[in-house]
């Protein structure tokens, strides 16, 4: 399985403290994620992603995070090496920029 957050930032790149912010993660070049894919941030404008694996193995896969009213983000890009294991990803973190209204 694969842990990893998604951490709400504004324009310029600052972290924000919006909890509750439901953000929901898609997986991008083959596969499809099992485990639960939306989470809510805490406190700290973190969601958590530690349950989550991988069907198909690969190289180049990316991660999308979006939640309503923010910019989505993408992940660099990682290797599945097994079906259910990552590598380069364990300790990653998502940054979804809020809008500038």
């Amino acid at each position: 399985m694969a842990s990893f957050q998604a951490q709400i930032q504004d324009a310029f790149g600052n972290n924000r403290s919006d909890s509750g912010t439901n953000v929901s993660i898609s997986l991008n070049g083959g596969g499809t994620f099992s485990g639960t894919t939306n989470h809510n941030t805490d406190a700290n404008g973190k969601a958590a992603f530690d349950t989550v694996s991988v069907s198909q193995a690969g190289n180049g896969k990316t991660i999308t995070a979006s939640a309503t009213g923010l910019t989505g983000a993408t992940s660099s890009s990682f290797n599945v090496t097994a079906v259910g294991t990552t590598t380069a990803l364990a300790t990653s973190t998502i940054r979804l920029c809020m809008d500038s209204r």
